[in-house]
């Protein structure tokens, strides 16, 4: 996605994205809910915190 902004004379760069777009495609479901569960928990800690304040 990115390698037409590197210069052509950096081969070494183009060798380490491929591998690392591989490895997104492929990790980018576990990612992504890692995401939203981190998010999930994220709200329901500001919501409790919101409700349970005079404990803080």
């Amino acid at each position: 996605m990115h390698l037409y902004l590197l210069p052509s004379n950096h081969p070494k760069f183009i060798v380490l994205i491929i591998p690392l777009r591989q490895m997104n495609e492929r990790m980018h479901v576990t990612v992504s809910l890692n995401y939203s569960i981190i998010h999930l928990f994220s709200c329901l800690f500001f919501v409790y915190f919101l409700n349970h304040r005079h404990l803080f």
